[in-house]
């Protein structure tokens, strides 16, 4: 009878909701796990009278990695990171005590290169006491984000986070993978 029971402890199970981080620092307090989806879109060779997927036809036409998950703050250095290219204003007219204000950049505007979010990183602890970490080599930029509040609970902050390229980097092709999954013996 095959089985997949072991005597021992599994040490390659990821352990706990992971961390997202943004460089070195933690992006902010997160509720319910981080989710990193590789993003490949995979095509297959097509030919007349194909009735089945072909060994050896296949192959990787896309990379759109991305990390997703829910935030719990929201504050003036968060901001910028969930608007790209958000500025600080001051509005005429904003009510009393109004501090900071940040405006989303204008549609049609290209974005710069300090709009990007560099080196995110999303570290899950392993079974044996190492860590897996997934790093977007490049940066990534917030593509997606929302508030959800429940009664007598935090709001909740999803965010999707996905993967760019930086083509100015020297021997960086353009069907490179943007994501690199790294093993450590202690905490990156």
């Amino acid at each position: 009878m095959l089985s997949s029971y072991t005597t021992t402890l599994p040490s390659d199970v990821m352990l706990d909701t992971g961390i997202l981080y943004i460089g070195n620092s933690i992006f902010a307090a997160q509720d319910g796990g981080i989710k990193f989806d590789p993003g490949k879109t995979f095509r297959q060779i097509a030919f007349d009278g194909q009735r089945s997927r072909i060994r050896g036809l296949d192959r990787t036409v896309m990379f759109a990695p991305k990390i997703t998950g829910n935030v719990l703050e929201l504050s003036p250095t968060t901001i910028p990171s969930l608007e790209p290219g958000a500025q600080s204003v001051s509005l005429p007219g904003s009510p009393t005590g109004f501090t900071t204000g940040y405006e989303p950049k204008s549609a049609g505007t290209l974005f710069l290169e300090n709009d990007y979010i560099s080196t995110p990183r999303c570290i899950w602890q392993r079974g044996d006491g190492t860590y897996v970490q997934v790093r977007f080599y490049d940066g990534a930029l917030v593509t997606k984000w929302d508030l959800a509040g429940t009664d007598k609970q935090e709001v909740k902050i999803a965010i999707e986070l996905e993967a760019v390229l930086d083509m100015t980097v020297s021997g960086r092709k353009v069907s490179d993978p943007p994501f690199v999954i790294e093993f450590f013996a202690t905490s990156p």
